[in-house]
């Protein structure tokens, strides 16, 4: 061959400008991906350390092979090379801006899954900010740079779809159709990757085309729906009917659990304070989801349920229930019980106000109702129309005390808040200050008001405790957050810190009554043994075979969470490869699948 004939050889070959596109493609898309990350960052993983260069670069070639295999596909069957590539890579870079845009938001990765949220997703978009930095500039550059490539190189291209046969064809689409699926899917299998690190360590594409994996609702393997006919039989033999109120607490945490921080005053003093009281029950309950998805606590709280059973990347309320769960709403209910689920903001949001009807709540309340019932609320021009006026918890708590007050009967209310929603830019709050130095203007703003919204929820939360001390009636509170604000992540990476999942994927929990309960302090546990830990204390009791089948669970994981699972040895164990190896995890799974999915 000519020596002069080999930049003709390049230019003309499709095979090597797919390569060259693809590569530009991967830079364009991680550049956007949380401002980089992907190569910057360490990320932990419970079993290793992806930072690795030799890690980083297996994930670069596996991200160029599907990028490459996309390209590719595309091409085997057109002659237009120039119009395929142009639509290819813009669709792909719009994907990594809604990412980007996400991401920013709520502090995750944006997955196929979060299109059934959409409706949720428009509502609470306005009240965040975005911001432009020098990564938008840099993906800019890359940008500009493959499109005038598209354009040059494409007028040179052999066309691939020209010198292939059909036959031939068809063998090559299977193989990009296999690298597309099977990369995503088995990288995540063996590398350990999941919905808060993968996008991260593996590559925004792996982790989208993985989202897009179907992962539907199925019947559990061995499943037999006559093995639990007497499953959920209420069965009480306590006369005791104390109130209960379940508050999950909107993005409710203690900073200082996760990084060491100084402020300007004391963020939680009667909090931190009053879960070293006696007569009270204490620690961390660990939850499956973070900055986002508070549907998913819900469910693992109120069904007693695990979202590793059901895909921890999926937005459970959005995935199809039978019209009848026979859950913990149900049971109060039947041994004399009224029931509320209660949340101030839109009945709309993740669909709760059908979800709630199918759980058999008696009573829905949502912001309207509040309103009803003399909720004042706080205006702010600058938020989405579903908050402008939001019900703070001060305002939440009076209308509980009131319906307590007004009500014969015993009730059960589970009421989700609003107040500490974020993002944290809109409200303009700063009474109290972050002291550490951090090189991020926005990042300190918003955790100022993160802190100011804490320390009012603090307030609220002892006028509610207070009022509950006074009163007459026998009523135990069950308080939680539902999970993380995303700025703790991004605030411990700027101190210099790079939490373990755990650490993220915790809220602080306690429950108290204002009659003698037992006195347990450090507490780990799980959302979904919260229903068992809170009716034992309250007296009335485990009601049914469901309940003690998940407290012999209990017995052998005290923590039991896609995140993190312990063992009774205090062991930490990986939740997937207990799940498919425990006999006893897998009669759960089908047990769980019973009340929620088929129940009669």
């Amino acid at each position: 061959m000519n020596i002069k004939e080999i930049p003709k050889k390049i230019i003309s070959n499709q095979i090597i400008f797919y390569f060259a596109l693809s590569l530009l493609t991967f830079f364009e898309v991680e550049v956007l991906n949380s401002d980089a990350t992907f190569f910057k960052v360490k990320v932990s993983n419970s079993d290793a350390t992806f930072f690795e260069i030799k890690h980083r670069l297996i994930y670069i070639l596996l991200d160029l092979i599907v990028y490459f295999s996309i390209y590719f596909l595309l091409g085997l069957f057109s002659k237009k090379i120039l119009k395929n590539s142009l639509i290819t890579l813009i669709i792909i870079n719009i994907f990594a801006w809604i990412n980007n845009v996400v991401s920013q938001f709520r502090g995750l990765a944006f997955r196929f899954t979060d299109i059934l949220s959409v409706r949720t997703a428009a509502n609470v978009a306005g009240m965040y900010s975005f911001k432009l930095n020098i990564f938008h500039i840099i993906w800019l550059v890359l940008f500009i740079t493959s499109f005038l490539m598209i354009f040059i190189w494409s007028k040179h291209l052999n066309a691939i779809s020209e010198s292939f046969r059909l036959k031939k064809k068809l063998i090559f689409t299977a193989i990009c159709v296999f690298f597309i699926v099977y990369i995503p899917f088995e990288t995540y299998h063996f590398m350990g990757l999941n919905n808060f690190d993968g996008c991260y360590v593996g590559g925004y594409n792996l982790y989208l085309l993985h989202s897009a994996i179907p992962n539907t609702i199925k019947k559990p393997s061995g499943y037999n729906k006559t093995d639990y006919k007497e499953l959920t039989k209420v069965e009480c033999n306590s006369e005791k009917r104390p109130n209960i109120i379940v508050i999950m607490n909107e993005s409710f945490c203690d900073l200082n659990r996760i990084v060491d921080i100084q402020t300007s005053e004391d963020v939680l003093p009667f909090f931190n304070k009053f879960i070293k009281e006696e007569n009270i029950i204490e620690g961390n309950a660990y939850v499956s989801v973070f900055g986002g998805n508070t549907a998913n606590s819900e469910m693992e709280f109120l069904t007693g349920s695990v979202m590793g059973f059901w895909g921890e990347q999926n937005l459970c309320y959005s995935m199809g229930y039978s019209k009848y769960m026979d859950i913990l709403p149900n049971w109060l209910e039947k041994i004399g019980y009224e029931t509320y689920a209660m949340h101030p903001a839109t009945g709309n949001n993740y669909g709760r106000r059908g979800v709630y009807k199918y759980m058999k709540f008696n009573n829905l309340w949502f912001i309207d109702d509040f309103l009803d019932k003399g909720a004042k609320t706080t205006h702010f021009d600058n938020a989405t129309y579903f908050l402008k006026e939001i019900i703070s918890d001060s305002e939440n708590y009076r209308i509980i005390n009131e319906e307590i007050e007004r009500n014969d009967k015993p009730v059960f209310m589970f009421n989700t808040t609003i107040q500490n929603h974020g993002g944290y830019s809109w409200r303009g709050y700063d009474d109290i200050k972050l002291l550490n130095k951090i090189d991020d203007k926005d990042l300190n703003v918003e955790t100022n008001e993160y802190l100011t919204l804490i320390r009012q929820s603090d307030q609220a939360l002892e006028e509610l405790i207070t009022s509950l001390k006074n009163s007459d009636e026998d009523t135990i509170v069950l308080f939680f957050g539902d999970h993380q604000p995303a700025l703790s992540l991004s605030l411990a990476r700027r101190c210099g810190k790079e939490p373990k999942r755990k650490e993220i994927f915790n809220t602080p929990f306690f429950i108290w009554a204002n009659f003698d309960i037992g006195e347990m302090h450090d507490v780990d546990t799980s959302l979904n043994y919260l229903p068992n830990i809170l009716l034992q204390q309250s007296g009335i009791g485990l009601l049914n075979q469901y309940q003690n089948n998940i407290e012999k669970i209990r017995e052998k994981y005290p923590v039991l969470s896609v995140n993190n699972t312990v063992d009774s040895s205090g062991k930490t164990v990986d939740f997937n490869k207990v799940f498919k190896s425990d006999n006893l995890l897998k009669d759960y799974h089908k047990q769980s699948y019973n009340v929620i999915y088929d129940a009669d």
